[in-house]
Protein backbone atom coordinates (compact mmCIF):
# COMPACT_ATOMS: atom_id res chain seq x y z
CA UNK A 1 0.00 0.00 0.00
CA UNK A 2 1.21 3.44 -0.57
CA UNK A 3 1.47 5.25 2.48
CA UNK A 4 2.50 8.66 1.98
CA UNK A 5 3.25 11.91 -0.76
CA UNK A 6 2.55 15.22 -1.49
CA UNK A 7 -0.87 15.49 -3.63
CA UNK A 8 -0.13 17.59 -6.54
CA UNK A 9 -2.97 19.83 -7.58
CA UNK A 10 -2.89 21.15 -11.74
CA UNK A 11 -3.19 24.76 -11.52
CA UNK A 12 -6.35 26.12 -10.36
CA UNK A 13 -8.73 27.83 -12.66
CA UNK A 14 -8.10 31.88 -12.80
CA UNK A 15 -10.35 34.13 -10.84
CA UNK A 16 -11.63 37.37 -12.21
CA UNK A 17 -12.11 40.29 -9.74
CA UNK A 18 -14.72 39.82 -6.89
CA UNK A 19 -14.10 35.92 -7.07
CA UNK A 20 -15.77 35.05 -9.75
CA UNK A 21 -14.63 32.34 -12.34
CA UNK A 22 -13.33 33.42 -16.06
CA UNK A 23 -14.60 30.83 -18.25
CA UNK A 24 -14.65 30.49 -22.55
CA UNK A 25 -17.86 29.34 -24.04
CA UNK A 26 -17.86 27.25 -24.82
CA UNK A 27 -15.14 24.83 -23.09
CA UNK A 28 -13.50 21.70 -23.44
CA UNK A 29 -14.37 19.98 -20.00
CA UNK A 30 -13.28 16.21 -18.43
CA UNK A 31 -13.25 14.17 -15.04
CA UNK A 32 -9.58 13.36 -14.13
CA UNK A 33 -7.45 12.70 -11.85
CA UNK A 34 -3.89 14.47 -10.95
CA UNK A 35 -1.17 12.72 -9.75
CA UNK A 36 1.27 13.74 -6.38
CA UNK A 37 3.87 15.72 -6.50
CA UNK A 38 7.12 13.46 -6.74
CA UNK A 39 5.04 11.47 -8.86
CA UNK A 40 4.20 13.84 -11.45
CA UNK A 41 7.89 15.54 -10.93
CA UNK A 42 9.41 12.23 -11.48
CA UNK A 43 7.17 11.34 -14.65
CA UNK A 44 8.07 14.65 -16.20
CA UNK A 45 11.91 13.99 -15.57
CA UNK A 46 11.81 10.92 -17.26
CA UNK A 47 9.20 12.09 -20.37
CA UNK A 48 12.29 15.33 -20.80
CA UNK A 49 14.99 12.98 -20.88
CA UNK A 50 13.02 10.09 -23.56
CA UNK A 51 12.00 12.88 -25.79
CA UNK A 52 13.27 16.32 -24.91
CA UNK A 53 12.10 19.76 -25.48
CA UNK A 54 11.21 18.64 -29.40
CA UNK A 55 9.33 15.81 -28.12
CA UNK A 56 6.67 18.03 -26.57
CA UNK A 57 7.09 16.00 -23.54
CA UNK A 58 4.18 17.61 -20.89
CA UNK A 59 5.10 19.25 -17.61
CA UNK A 60 4.36 18.19 -14.00
CA UNK A 61 1.64 20.44 -13.75
CA UNK A 62 -0.69 18.54 -16.48
CA UNK A 63 0.29 15.15 -15.68
CA UNK A 64 -3.41 13.46 -14.86
CA UNK A 65 -5.30 10.81 -15.53
CA UNK A 66 -8.44 11.42 -18.15
CA UNK A 67 -12.19 9.46 -15.93
CA UNK A 68 -14.67 10.85 -19.06
CA UNK A 69 -13.88 13.27 -21.65
CA UNK A 70 -17.20 15.48 -22.15
CA UNK A 71 -15.80 17.07 -25.18
CA UNK A 72 -17.12 21.14 -25.83
CA UNK A 73 -19.51 22.08 -23.38
CA UNK A 74 -21.26 26.05 -22.87
CA UNK A 75 -20.13 27.62 -20.14
CA UNK A 76 -23.26 27.13 -18.03
CA UNK A 77 -22.38 23.44 -17.74
CA UNK A 78 -19.12 24.18 -15.43
CA UNK A 79 -21.85 25.56 -12.84
CA UNK A 80 -24.58 22.75 -13.21
CA UNK A 81 -21.33 20.58 -12.64
CA UNK A 82 -20.20 21.73 -9.97
CA UNK A 83 -23.10 21.42 -8.10
CA UNK A 84 -24.30 17.93 -9.05
CA UNK A 85 -20.38 16.74 -8.43
CA UNK A 86 -20.99 17.38 -4.47
CA UNK A 87 -23.61 14.66 -3.80
CA UNK A 88 -22.66 12.26 -6.59
CA UNK A 89 -18.89 11.87 -5.52
CA UNK A 90 -19.63 12.49 -1.53
CA UNK A 91 -18.01 8.88 0.33
CA UNK A 92 -16.57 7.42 -3.19
CA UNK A 93 -13.21 5.48 -1.74
CA UNK A 94 -9.94 7.24 -2.83
CA UNK A 95 -8.15 4.72 -5.27
CA UNK A 96 -4.59 3.62 -4.71
CA UNK A 97 -2.85 3.53 -8.62
CA UNK A 98 0.29 2.93 -10.22
CA UNK A 99 1.65 4.36 -13.03
CA UNK A 100 3.47 1.60 -14.61
CA UNK A 101 6.78 0.88 -16.78
CA UNK A 102 4.69 -0.03 -19.68
CA UNK A 103 2.94 2.12 -22.33
CA UNK A 104 2.15 2.61 -25.96
CA UNK A 105 1.79 5.45 -28.42
CA UNK A 106 -2.22 6.69 -30.15
CA UNK A 107 -1.43 6.89 -33.86
CA UNK A 108 -1.76 10.93 -34.23
CA UNK A 109 -3.79 13.34 -37.07
CA UNK A 110 -2.26 15.18 -39.35
CA UNK A 111 -3.00 18.20 -37.31
CA UNK A 112 -2.08 16.41 -34.14
CA UNK A 113 1.08 14.43 -32.99
CA UNK A 114 1.01 11.24 -31.44
CA UNK A 115 0.22 10.85 -27.66
CA UNK A 116 2.85 8.83 -25.46
CA UNK A 117 1.00 7.00 -22.67
CA UNK A 118 1.45 4.85 -19.29
CA UNK A 119 -0.17 2.19 -18.37
CA UNK A 120 -2.24 2.84 -15.00
CA UNK A 121 -3.14 0.24 -13.08
CA UNK A 122 -4.96 0.03 -9.10
CA UNK A 123 -2.86 -1.02 -6.35
CA UNK A 124 -3.50 -4.93 -5.23
CA UNK A 125 -6.40 -4.61 -2.46
CA UNK A 126 -8.25 -1.65 -3.83
CA UNK A 127 -9.56 -2.75 -7.45
CA UNK A 128 -12.62 -1.31 -8.28
CA UNK A 129 -12.00 1.66 -7.34
CA UNK A 130 -11.02 3.43 -10.19
CA UNK A 131 -13.71 1.65 -12.15
CA UNK A 132 -16.50 3.01 -9.77
CA UNK A 133 -15.25 6.71 -9.25
CA UNK A 134 -15.67 6.53 -13.30
CA UNK A 135 -18.98 5.14 -13.48
CA UNK A 136 -19.92 7.83 -11.20
CA UNK A 137 -17.93 10.80 -13.33
CA UNK A 138 -20.13 9.20 -16.45
CA UNK A 139 -23.28 9.34 -14.44
CA UNK A 140 -22.64 13.01 -13.69
CA UNK A 141 -21.60 13.74 -17.09
CA UNK A 142 -24.54 12.36 -18.52
CA UNK A 143 -26.70 14.34 -15.71
CA UNK A 144 -26.24 17.81 -18.35
CA UNK A 145 -26.69 15.83 -21.59
CA UNK A 146 -23.13 14.63 -21.95
CA UNK A 147 -23.62 10.93 -23.76
CA UNK A 148 -20.48 9.34 -25.28
CA UNK A 149 -19.87 8.86 -29.04
CA UNK A 150 -20.63 5.16 -30.53
CA UNK A 151 -16.78 5.04 -30.68
CA UNK A 152 -16.27 5.70 -26.99
CA UNK A 153 -19.03 3.53 -26.12
CA UNK A 154 -17.50 0.57 -28.05
CA UNK A 155 -14.11 0.78 -26.56
CA UNK A 156 -13.05 -0.22 -23.03
CA UNK A 157 -11.82 2.27 -20.42
CA UNK A 158 -8.01 2.18 -20.56
CA UNK A 159 -6.43 3.86 -17.77
CA UNK A 160 -3.37 6.06 -18.73
CA UNK A 161 -1.68 9.74 -17.82
CA UNK A 162 0.12 10.96 -21.69
CA UNK A 163 3.04 12.06 -21.37
CA UNK A 164 4.51 13.53 -24.81
CA UNK A 165 3.07 14.24 -27.95
CA UNK A 166 6.35 13.49 -30.23
CA UNK A 167 5.72 14.50 -34.04
CA UNK A 168 8.38 11.85 -34.90
CA UNK A 169 7.14 8.53 -35.11
CA UNK A 170 10.69 6.66 -34.71
CA UNK A 171 10.96 9.31 -31.67
CA UNK A 172 7.89 7.58 -30.07
CA UNK A 173 8.11 4.06 -30.51
CA UNK A 174 12.36 4.35 -28.89
CA UNK A 175 11.44 6.81 -26.11
CA UNK A 176 8.73 4.16 -24.42
CA UNK A 177 12.03 2.13 -23.67
CA UNK A 178 13.33 4.94 -21.16
CA UNK A 179 10.29 5.25 -18.74
CA UNK A 180 11.00 4.25 -15.52
CA UNK A 181 9.82 2.01 -13.56
CA UNK A 182 6.40 1.21 -11.45
CA UNK A 183 5.56 4.32 -9.48
CA UNK A 184 2.16 4.26 -6.78
CA UNK A 185 -0.16 7.26 -5.35
CA UNK A 186 -3.40 7.45 -3.64
CA UNK A 187 -5.94 9.88 -5.21
CA UNK A 188 -7.62 11.95 -2.51
CA UNK A 189 -9.95 14.26 -4.72
CA UNK A 190 -11.33 14.26 -8.23
CA UNK A 191 -11.72 17.35 -10.45
CA UNK A 192 -13.53 18.60 -12.99
CA UNK A 193 -10.27 20.18 -15.68
CA UNK A 194 -10.78 22.56 -18.81
CA UNK A 195 -8.59 22.68 -21.42
CA UNK A 196 -6.38 26.26 -21.84
CA UNK A 197 -6.88 28.01 -25.13
CA UNK A 198 -4.14 28.46 -27.27
CA UNK A 199 -4.46 32.07 -25.99
CA UNK A 200 -3.49 31.55 -22.53
CA UNK A 201 -1.05 28.42 -23.58
CA UNK A 202 0.68 31.46 -25.45
CA UNK A 203 0.51 33.81 -22.60
CA UNK A 204 2.53 31.27 -19.90
CA UNK A 205 -0.26 28.96 -18.91
CA UNK A 206 -0.24 25.19 -18.66
CA UNK A 207 -2.52 22.53 -21.06
CA UNK A 208 -4.96 22.60 -18.61
CA UNK A 209 -6.79 24.04 -15.36
CA UNK A 210 -9.18 22.72 -12.58
CA UNK A 211 -12.16 24.30 -12.08
CA UNK A 212 -13.50 22.20 -9.07
CA UNK A 213 -12.50 19.46 -7.26
CA UNK A 214 -14.11 17.35 -4.86
CA UNK A 215 -12.73 14.97 -2.00
CA UNK A 216 -12.59 11.16 -1.70
CA UNK A 217 -13.14 9.03 1.42
CA UNK A 218 -9.59 7.74 2.36
CA UNK A 219 -8.59 4.68 4.61
CA UNK A 220 -10.25 1.11 4.38
CA UNK A 221 -13.04 0.44 2.70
Amino acid sequence: MFDGGTFRRIRPVPQAEGGRVTISDPVRLFFGLGLDGELAEGVARTARSAYGDGGEAYGADDLHLTLVFLGERPAEDVGRLRSLGAPEFAGLHAPELVVRGEGGVFDGRADRPRAVWREVGEASGTEGRLDALRNRACQVGRMVGWRPSAAEAAQAFQPHVTVARPRDPVQATEGLARLGRDRAWLVPEVSLFASCTEEERAAGGGRYRVLQTWNLAVGPQ
